[in-house]
């Protein structure tokens, strides 16, 4: 939803919404879901919540691959401007090769 090729399907706020509802539901949170939540809010505008959430995925990371994505990301989020949906597959593309 934050990210939807589809602008028409875009829905920022409730993908903060559904985020968190999963975020409330795990005992233990995943890097992955941490993430989610992050993306979703930098959907929305708010970077200072993406920037959080993403620093706790880092936080957690074990695996070299996810910390590489997670900071950029964090590089993405600092900037301050939407979350292209290029950006994004840019990004997964040359990472999660």
């Amino acid at each position: 939803l934050a990210t939807c090729p589809d602008k028409t399907y875009r829905d920022a706020s409730r993908a903060v919404a559904l985020a968190e509802k999963a975020l409330a539901l795990v005992e233990n949170p995943t890097p992955w879901l941490l993430d989610t939540l992050a993306v979703a809010h930098a959907g929305a505008g708010a970077y200072d919540k993406a920037i959080e959430y993403e620093n706790q995925a880092l936080a957690m990371a074990t695996n070299p691959v996810q910390k590489e994505y997670y900071q950029e990301m964090l590089t993405v989020f600092d900037k301050r401007r939407p979350l292209s949906d290029e950006r994004a597959s840019l990004l997964q593309k040359r990472i999660f090769r």
